[in-house]
């Protein structure tokens, strides 16, 4: 039976360090035999075992002591990676100049420490930091945790062992919590180390394990053996060899300059980022461990150690006011004016916040000190609001009756949590996003029609809808945009040939840049291949209406849904469309379908393809070349995939494919396979010669 707790102890360890070699059917089945050899005999049931992690009475408060000689410091942070260089040039200076040293690099975690303290093996206490001098109690709380082996047999002859730890919640745990936490009516935690801190201060510590708390091992800070370590690396070793939970990666560096390349790489940091657990920055210590006590520490910080801290992704700042931005759709989004910030290497003065509904849930006002995060280095977006800062005299913010825009009155759908304004023709907001749309790369194509000059030529009445822009090329509208400001001869120029070359234009194109609800890129290329397949070359009124207002062919078609159709059929029923058709042909404007020959040229009919990292072309123009061969490109790796083609440096995407046993080749390898030539497609710049040193 204890052959049987441990061995389950270890797949435990193995497990939360991501080195799992049984399945979680066989877990299961491994702790069922030991509840079951339990019951049989309970006078050999031992409290070390993983069964016994019993509930725990409530405390009445935590006893305080001091820490004595074992204390756990604060490491030294900085947000610079060249102060490295200042801690290297002090190092040097205390010690000889004969003396030689490296560096072990590790990731940071972002969670609470503690420390542990194991007697013979045995589990028998934990301690928080606290501030350095004092610690709290916490031994009950921290046996709930579930991947803490109770007894370590390795250990069986060491009179005292002190381990320092850090107590984490996974991001995974924390999105449940914060469900919980908003369907009892609480208020959710700001992030995932709120949740740790605030569950460990729990007088209940019960609450531990209903919240799957897990915690990693980072150091032997005293062991009562004679044996003395040399490297810190060795240490990890050692915990290793424990069955304790330690988190693997590490890198040991030469000189300072390694170091800093590692913590300026963003692939080490995306890869971190993209783990369950949350760390904010890399630890960097001498792996020498003589050297420990000749460089002393400081009340705070020891000086042998620094942690390089990732920038924020999280902070707060003040909501000074709602804005209202108007998609193309007709949808009125709220946008918070936020007090400047830097955050995550970027100042934020305007966050997301989705639709109203949010606002609403989330109880934002304005005026309120809010969290703000940046995941990812995306859009920014509002967590909720600093309750304890809150004054009561913010501002309730309020659904506007009113398009900002045009001032139509807002509609809003019974299902719906959108409000939108249905003036589509007059509403100039609407006819300024709908026309970036439409002259993106997707669409029509027009380059040199930037976002700037869009709202310029709607803002002087010279265009209203896409096939108006044919007109541009007009003698007298030339004299307009002669007279607007930047506007010089040589970019007239290149305007008018990129109209030029639009006026022959794929269907696919077209319908993508009408933006009609629910037809996006992929599915106007099924739908040109619905006119292809069942009408001539020539797209014309008859065609369009014959094609599209006829729902039995519509409902045939693969990846076309039922609201889809009904989009169709209502854009296609108005006689708007045909009067912008009819205008632009007057100009030259034309549609037509790339014939393909689905014998010959599409090779790649029976692949649905997803691309993953960088290549040394366009990625869109890569994703077309392999369209026209027949083949469907998506964005994301599932059990409907059947090849992902990668270039440098793949990470996330190459994972998940060999996770679902998806066959992944490199680009070269895919081209040679099928025979395939690229065209002459336009090349990016040659990457940089330098290349980044992994942590892993």
């Amino acid at each position: 039976m204890r052959d049987l707790w441990q061995l389950i102890t270890q797949h435990n360890t193995l497990y939360y360090t991501a080195q799992p070699i049984i399945s979680d059917k066989e877990y299961d089945d491994l702790f069922q035999l030991l509840l079951s050899r339990e019951d049989l005999y309970p006078d050999l049931t031992s409290a070390n075992s993983p069964t016994q992690k019993m509930n725990i009475d409530i405390q009445t408060g935590f006893v305080k002591k001091e820490h004595g000689e074992h204390r756990l410091l604060s490491l030294k942070n900085s947000y610079i990676a060249w102060d490295l260089c200042d801690r290297d040039a002090f190092i040097k200076r205390q010690l000889p100049e004969w003396q030689e040293y490296t560096f072990l690099v590790e990731p940071k975690f972002d969670g609470s420490s503690i420390q542990l303290i194991y007697e013979y093996g045995q589990y028998v206490a934990a301690i928080t930091r606290w501030d350095g001098r004092t610690w709290e109690d916490v031994t009950q709380h921290i046996r709930l945790v579930h991947n803490l082996p109770l007894y370590i047999e390795e250990m069986k002859d060491i009179q005292e062992v002190r381990l320092r730890a850090e107590v984490m919640m996974t991001k995974t745990a924390f999105a449940h919590v914060n469900k919980e936490q908003i369907k009892k009516w609480l208020p959710p935690f700001a992030n995932e180390r709120n949740a740790a801190s605030g569950t460990l201060r729990q007088l209940d510590p019960n609450i531990v394990k209903k919240r799957g708390l897990v915690l990693y091992i980072l150091d032997l800070v005293y062991w009562s053996y004679p044996q003395k370590l040399a490297f810190d690396s060795q240490r990890k070793e050692l915990l290793a060899a424990w069955w304790l939970p330690c988190f693997s990666r590490s890198k040991t560096c030469s000189d300072i300059q390694e170091v800093i390349s590692i913590c300026l790489d963003d692939a080490v940091k995306k890869e971190l980022y993209n783990n369950d657990l949350l760390f904010d920055g890399l630890v960097i210590k001498i792996d020498a461990i003589s050297l420990r006590d000749e460089l002393g520490a400081t009340d705070h910080h020891p000086r042998r150690a620094m942690a390089y801290k990732y920038p924020a992704e999280q902070t707060t700042t003040m909501l000074k006011d709602i804005m209202y931005q108007l998609w193309r759709t007709g949808v009125v989004t709220p946008v918070a004016e936020l007090e400047p910030v830097e955050l995550s290497w970027a100042v934020i003065s305007r966050a997301t916040l989705h639709n109203f509904d949010m606002i609403k849930k989330l109880d934002i006002r304005i005026g309120d000190a809010v969290w703000i995060q940046r995941s990812g280095e995306v859009i920014p977006y509002i967590i909720g609001p600093v309750i304890q800062r809150r004054t009561w005299s913010e501002k309730k913010v309020e659904v506007p009756e009113k398009c900002p825009s045009c001032w139509m009155v807002l509609s809003r759908k019974e299902w719906e949590v959108a409000w939108i304004c249905t003036n589509k023709e007059w509403c100039k907001w609407q006819q300024i996003e709908q026309l970036k749309h439409s002259v993106s790369k997707h669409c029509m194509n027009i380059s040199w029609l930037g976002d700037a000059l869009v709202t310029q030529l709607v803002d002087v009445w010279l265009v209203a809808n896409w096939s108006e822009i044919f007109s541009l090329p007009e003698h007298k509208n030339i004299r307009v945009l002669r007279s607007m400001p930047g506007i010089a001869e040589k970019k007239i120029q290149q305007l008018t040939q990129d109209i030029d070359i639009a006026k022959n234009m794929e269907l696919w194109r077209w319908l993508h840049a009408l933006w009609i609800p629910f037809v996006w890129k992929k599915v106007s290329r099924i739908l040109e291949l619905h006119v292809d397949t069942y009408w001539p070359d020539s797209v014309d009124k008859t065609v369009l209406r014959k094609a599209f207002l006829n729902k039995e062919d519509l409902d045939k078609l693969y990846w076309i849904g039922e609201q889809t159709i009904d989009a169709l059929y209502d854009f296609f029923s108005d006689t708007c469309v045909y009067e912008q058709l009819a205008f632009a042909s007057t100009y030259g404007f034309s549609l037509y379908i790339k014939k393909k020959n689905l014998d010959k040229d599409a090779v790649l009919l029976w692949e649905r393809i997803v691309l993953t990292w960088s290549f040394p072309l366009s990625r869109q123009l890569l994703s077309d070349f392999f369209s026209s061969l027949g083949a469907r490109m998506s964005s994301s790796v599932s059990g409907s995939t059947t090849r992902v083609v990668y270039g440098d440096n793949p990470w996330s995407k190459l994972q998940k494919a060999y996770s679902l046993e998806v066959r992944a080749t490199s680009l070269d390898e895919f081209l040679d396979e099928y025979m395939l030539d690229l065209p002459d497609l336009k090349w990016k710049n040659p990457p940089p010669t330098h290349t980044a040193v992994s942590l892993f």
